[in-house]
């Protein structure tokens, strides 16, 4: 018995051995068939050797190409061989269903063209767009992944450049051919998948660590580093994303080494996520790219997942002033996460500089340097939140040395305090080992027609999952400190000004930053909000400029009678705004500025020494304050008048020794700043 199970199972190996041996032969010759007219080898499931943060495994049915020709190293390939490479593979994987793996063995350079100036291969003559390019290799010039292929482009140290787009040694643009579809690369509801065989993430990693602080040392060190690239395109028009358009539903685009670089586009320098396409960039350089008006490294419009996981967005620009984009923008796009990234020195004349997020769906955004970025004379230098944002923000960061409004620090803008605001949904730290800086915060007036209020917190969920750590540790207010409003992060922008707001209680002036009150926040019970410590004889622009730290939006300033300052302002008044002895801010005045949409905040003034509301301290205050302590008419002052009032006896119903001190003041034998 035990003989003929032995025997069977020696018949059984043998026929697998002869069943495997002919699965072999079929392979081999389906590899043969599939090279056959370039003649090169091709093979099945080769692993990729990008030195990635992922696996680098190749995916299963994967079949390679090499892109090679007789052509003179560093000049176009005039032969046709690569174009021809090009286009069997990518056929053979959009008719088989299949992961086809391409390999880059010399560098790319688009031949000249007579119609589209420049071009890897395809037809010859115009574009024409009754014809359906979205099944070609080729699409008016561009390398094209077409619907159903999913191509592994391995650089392997090598670059693919369309010539469109030249910069001399310096960085300045020596050559511009920009065409309307002058992409590198497009993406037609294909996949590409970008690798880099000559990549190596530690080296990267090593030369941020160490030149992040330097901004030529960085730049030298990334242009001049050996990888392979993705370069030279230059988009005039209705093309974004000179280096990569990720252009129609169902594309998809990952990126796990290699460079995008030296590219252009009015929208999306390096790379363009268009409509309801996937992106997910993983590693990579995306380096010295320049758009016209926004997203000068990675633009992101309607699409429908941005994962950019890992490597630099660094030294891309942004040329227009008007544009609201920095080196990372993103638009309506439904779910966007920016982890583990560093964003650094991009450059934008306009508002949002590093990472810009505007009425997009969930923008995940953790772990992260964003240093240096700067927005030259528009709003916003590191991370800008604007309206519907809905960002949620967590992890370790480093933000730090970003700048806007011509040099102003500013790491952390948010233009809409009502639906603009951070949700952090972990919780959150400045990085262990990184500068140490404090994310800086910048709160500026209504930009636009977006909600404003100063005195809002700028966070939903702080206290819930940072406890009560103390948020000055972690953000610093351009003015003003930084404090827990509700378990939310806000500022009380008071301890900076010359004025504080001020209260009575129990016949005593109470000054808020003293008694631990914040205006709009533990104040409800004041119902006249009065504004002190303001000076006899304080100009009306001496006193404007005071406040500005307040940031009140739309803000006029009301004397007794009528409008003095702001929109809609007497303009009898304006050749007097800067004279504090013709026209000075009185006790009575009173500001009003747009709390939030349609709704406006009263505050009072109240000068010290002033009762009559001419904003001097003089006889006309003495004989007003006498007449009030003979006739016992103290209650029946504003409240504004009675905090001016109380000069000596703070505490107490005034008497003639308050009268007294007036007059010592206007007789210059005492200073009123002892009695504040």
């Amino acid at each position: 018995m035990i003989k003929n199970i032995k025997r069977a199972g020696i018949i059984f190996l043998a026929i697998a051995i002869i069943c495997l041996m002919a699965i072999g032969c079929l392979v081999a010759n389906l590899n043969n068939n599939i090279a056959k007219d370039s003649g090169l080898y091709s093979e099945q499931n080769v692993e990729l050797k990008a030195n990635t943060s992922v696996s680098s495994a190749a995916p299963d049915n994967q079949y390679t190409y090499h892109l090679t020709c007789d052509c003179a190293v560093g000049t176009p390939c005039v032969c046709g061989k690569m174009a021809q490479i090009w286009e069997e593979g990518v056929k053979f994987s959009a008719q088989n269903n299949k992961n086809v793996r391409i390999i880059l063995d010399k560098d790319w350079l688009a031949k000249d063209d007579s119609k589209k100036v420049t071009s890897f291969g395809g037809n010859d003559g115009d574009y024409n767009p009754a014809l359906n390019y979205t099944d070609e290799a080729f699409f008016n010039g561009r390398l094209s992944i077409p619907k159903g292929a999913t191509i592994s482009l391995d650089l392997n140290g090598h670059t693919i450049d369309r010539r469109l787009q030249a910069y001399d040694e310096e960085g300045n643009l020596t050559g511009d051919k920009a065409r309307q579809q002058g992409n590198v690369i497009v993406i037609f509801a294909g996949t590409l998948k970008l690798y880099d065989a000559s990549y190596d993430a530690e080296i990267v990693e090593e030369i941020y660590q160490q030149y992040k602080d330097d901004k030529e040392g960085l730049y030298n060190q990334l242009k001049n580093l050996e990888c392979g690239k993705i370069t030279g395109g230059s988009c005039s028009a209705s093309s974004s994303g000179g280096g990569i358009n990720v252009n129609q539903l169902g594309s998809k685009f990952e990126m796990y080494g290699g460079m995008v670089t030296k590219n252009y586009a009015i929208d999306g320098g390096g790379i363009a996520c268009m409509i309801n396409t996937y992106s997910y960039i993983h590693n990579g350089i995306v380096f010295d790219n320049l758009s016209q008006n926004g997203g000068g490294g990675i633009y992101s419009a309607e699409a429908g997942k941005v994962e950019i996981m890992g490597g630099l967005v660094a030294f891309n620009r942004t040329l227009a002033t008007s544009a609201t984009q920095g080196g990372i923008f993103v638009e309506s796009t439904l779910s966007t996460t920016i982890t583990n990234t560093y964003v650094a020195y991009n450059s934008f004349a306009g508002n949002g500089a590093g990472i810009n997020i505007e009425s997009s769906g969930v923008s995940y955004i953790n772990n992260i340097d964003i240093i240096y970025n700067s927005a030259e004379i528009g709003h916003g230098g590191g991370l800008r939140s604007t309206a519907n944002s809905k960002i949620r923000f967590s992890g370790a960061n480093d933000i730090y040395g970003n700048t806007h409004l011509e040099g102003k620090l500013n790491d952390l803008l948010i233009t809409d305090y009502k639906y603009g605001k951070l949700n952090i949904t972990e919780p959150l730290s400045l990085k262990e080992g990184g500068s140490g800086q404090k994310i800086k915060v910048f709160r500026t007036k209504t930009i636009g027609t977006y909600n404003y209020s100063p005195f809002e917190s700028i966070t939903i969920g702080y206290s819930n999952k940072n406890g009560d750590i103390d948020p000055s540790t972690i953000f610093e207010a351009e003015n003003g400190q930084t404090i827990l409003k509700d378990g939310e992060v806000a500022f009380d922008f008071s301890v900076d000004s010359e004025y504080d707001f001020t209260y009575l209680e129990n016949n005593e002036r109470k000054y808020y930053y003293e008694n631990e009150k914040l205006f709009g926040y533990n104040d409800e019970e004041i119902a006249n909000k009065v504004l002190g410590k303001i000076l006899p004889n304080t100009s009306v622009h001496d006193f404007i400029k005071n406040i500005e730290l307040f940031n009140f939006t739309d803000l006029k300033l009301f004397n007794n009678s009528c409008q003095i300052y702001g929109e809609g302002a007497d303009s009898k008044y304006q050749s007097l705004l800067n004279n504090g002895y013709e026209l000075a801010v009185g006790t009575g005045w009173r500001i009003e500025y747009t709390k939030e949409e349609n709704v406006t905040q009263i505050i009072y003034l109240s000068v010290l020494g002033d009762l009559t509301g001419d904003g001097k301290v003089n006889s006309a205050d003495v004989n007003y304050l006498r007449q009030v302590i003979t006739n016992n008419s103290y209650e029946n002052l504003s409240v504004e008048q009675k905090l001016a009032a109380l000069i000596v006896n703070n505490g107490k119903i005034p008497t003639r020794t308050d009268s007294q001190i007036i007059w010592e003041v206007i007789c210059g034998r005492v200073d009123i700043v002892e009695f504040i």
